[in-house]
């Protein structure tokens, strides 16, 4: 089976792309990456990346406004999975 590889890229402007995923602190092997949503969760003004996963802790990379990120997933409480049983209350 081949490996998938996750990135973040960024446009060349002819055609082509380079990945920047170390470059803009987004290097990170562990989760899956089920999902990613981009919304402004400062409220400042600028995308930052949401990360969810389902057996693994989600993350939060909030936006540097320089082409970087850094990792607010335990800053803002958005890595931490509270497991839940049915019929549970």
């Amino acid at each position: 089976m081949r490996e998938i590889r996750r990135g973040f890229f960024t446009t060349n402007g002819d055609g082509t792309f380079t990945d920047v995923t170390k470059k803009a602190g987004l290097l990170n092997n562990d989760g899956k990456g089920l999902a990613v949503v981009l919304a402004d969760a400062e409220q400042r003004g600028w995308p930052d990346i949401f990360i969810a996963n389902d057996t693994q802790r989600n993350f939060l990379y909030l936006n540097n406004r320089d082409g970087t990120f850094r990792d607010g997933s335990y800053h803002k409480r958005r890595g931490i999975q509270r497991r839940r049983q049915a019929g549970a209350e």
